[in-house]
Order: structure tokens, then C-alpha cells, then sequence
């Protein structure tokens, strides 16, 4: 299932909080989680979108996380 939203919408419907996000330093990965267990695709890009902002902040320990993402869809 998917709403139908571009890329380019998603983007701008997220920058503000992603870059609040970032400012923070910390992923929450409790929000992460719930957003991909959402049936809708789009939720699923925002935590990959977020993930990609917020990069320089994973540690070695996030990986089993990425890694549960990668395995359920």
C-alpha cells in the first residue's frame, strides 16, 4: 500500500523535523521502528531517509537494527 507521495513531497513534508533530528545527534529508533511496521511504503522511505540523515551518527551496534529493516521487506 502506498499513499501515492512523490519523493519530492515526502521530502518536504519531513525536512524541517529531520533536520531537528539531526541537530539532536540521537536516532530514535522507537520512532523508526514504528514507522516501518506502517503497511504504507512512504513510512518505510522516511526511516530510510532518516537513516541516510542522520548516518554519521550510526555506531557498529545499530547495525542488527538496519538489519532487521533489510529482512522484513
Amino acid at each position: 500500500m502506498f499513499y501515492g507521495l512523490s519523493a519530492l513531497k515526502r521530502g518536504a513534508l519531513y525536512k524541517e523535523f529531520l533536520e531537528e533530528e539531526k541537530r539532536k545527534k540521537i536516532i530514535d529508533w522507537d520512532l523508526l521502528n514504528q514507522c516501518y511496521k506502517d503497511k504504507h511504503r512512504e513510512f518505510q522511505c522516511f526511516v530510510v531517509d532518516c537513516l541516510r540523515t542522520m548516518q554519521k551518527f550510526l555506531i557498529f551496534d545499530d547495525v542488527p537494527l538496519i538489519e532487521k529493516y533489510v529482512k522484513i521487506k
